[in-house]
């Protein structure tokens, strides 16, 4: 009997080898009653699904996320624009990371992060290209000394696009032991 009721279905729902776009699912919504109290039922096809989920793991795994990553090694320095890279993606900037592989000793090491969307000698020498405008010295990340990690507070400019130019300065450094390998990472929202 279950092999006559299994040729029937299979005749009814051939095998197929996977699931497609055009398949659809019913769903109960549990917030979407009708008038008797009943729960309805909504259908969507398998590419809403793909596409709900894409989203929703996208946007879950890129909170944090670094979009960009510089080291400058060896011992650190006070310098500007040491350093520059273009921007590989239009992101929105959580925050900066500063990190050392050397910790400074008996002062702070600071970094600071200047940007341009198009042109590197603004980004590089305009005062105003800065990332941190309102308060450079609270803002931009600092190592206390003995440590080996800071994040910035939040950013001025937030919107790096594609092809930008970013540039990166070390702005103080340990006066016993300056820090060293310094790294500065740009972490999107």
């Amino acid at each position: 009997m279950a092999d006559a009721q299994k040729g029937k279905r299979g005749d009814q729902y051939p095998d197929k080898p996977s699931i497609v776009d055009n398949d659809r699912f019913n769903l109960f919504d549990s917030a979407d009653l009708d008038a008797s109290s009943r729960k309805k039922t909504k259908s969507f096809s398998f590419a809403t699904l793909k596409t709900s989920l894409k989203v929703f793991f996208d946007t879950l795994y890129s909170s944090g996320k670094i979009a960009m990553q510089v080291t400058i090694p060896g011992n650190a320095y006070v310098a500007d624009n040491i350093v520059y890279m273009r921007v590989p993606y239009d992101f929105t900037l959580s925050f900066v990371r500063l990190g050392a592989g050397g910790a400074p000793t008996d002062d702070v090491l600071t970094g600071a992060v200047s940007y341009h969307a198009t042109n590197p000698v603004t980004a590089k020498y305009s005062v105003s290209s800065t990332i941190f405008t309102t308060g450079p010295e609270t803002n931009a990340p600092s190592i206390a000394s003995t440590n080996f990690t800071d994040d910035s507070g939040a950013p001025d400019v937030t919107a790096l696009v594609k092809g930008g130019w970013v540039w990166f300065s070390v702005k103080n450094i340990g006066s016993n032991l300056p820090g060293a390998d310094v790294v500065f990472e740009l972490l999107q929202a």
